[in-house]
């Protein structure tokens, strides 16, 4: 058993933090079928507020150094009669110190996402395949959190009947271990996330 001012303390002098960003779109259609975007973003954080552990060993939040970053994401969206979907993105950016230029933790350089969505019957049931993908990242400690990819299944059925819709998903389909950088106030380095997961989702209307 422990209490929270055991291990922690207030700040009275905590500023909020302040944020700062631009970007720019642009999008281009071809056809009625395809949509291009592309998107050119940066923003910076003031005053950034993170947990540290203070000399007297007990975790504050203070203010530490601003925070940069700069990245681009791409786009690409298809659809066609018969009912198909299908998604591309990747986003590609770099947080750092702007002081120090040491890169952020827990920032990816790199994410990738891609999903296809196919009609099963003419009574909406359709089924869809996502796909995520995120580069390395840099844990606390100089560890680094290794790359990853995770696949999704999602079979939904909206008019099963009358009053019931359903839908059922297997998350993270290859059962594909993982973690995720920890901050100070955790033991571990890398917290692992979880293996493959299946739910059923059932709405009944009244």
């Amino acid at each position: 058993y422990w209490h929270q001012a055991d291990v922690s303390k207030p700040n009275p002098a905590l500023q909020h933090e302040e944020l700062s960003n631009g970007e720019v779109v642009v999008e281009q259609y071809l056809g009625a079928h395809w949509r291009l975007s592309a998107d050119a973003f940066r923003y910076g954080l003031r005053r950034l507020i993170d947990q540290t552990q203070d000399s007297d060993g007990l975790l504050v939040y203070q203010n530490r150094s601003s925070v940069n970053g700069t990245g681009i994401e791409l786009e690409a969206e298809g659809r066609c009669d018969r009912g198909w979907l299908v998604r591309v993105g990747q986003t590609l950016q770099r947080g750092h110190n702007p002081v120090t230029g040491e890169s952020l933790t827990n920032s990816p350089k790199a994410l990738f996402q891609a999903s296809v969505t196919a009609p099963l019957a003419r009574n909406g049931l359709s089924a869809s395949l996502n796909l995520q993908a995120m580069s390395q990242r840099l844990a606390l400690n100089g560890a680094v959190a290794p790359a990853y990819t995770v696949a999704n299944v999602t079979v939904t059925a909206p008019h099963f009947s009358r009053r019931v819709e359903m839908s059922a998903a297997i998350w993270n389909l290859f059962d594909n271990r993982y973690g995720d950088p920890g901050s100070e106030e955790h033991r571990q380095t890398l917290i692992p996330q979880d293996g493959r997961v299946v739910g059923v989702q059932v709405r009944v209307r009244f």
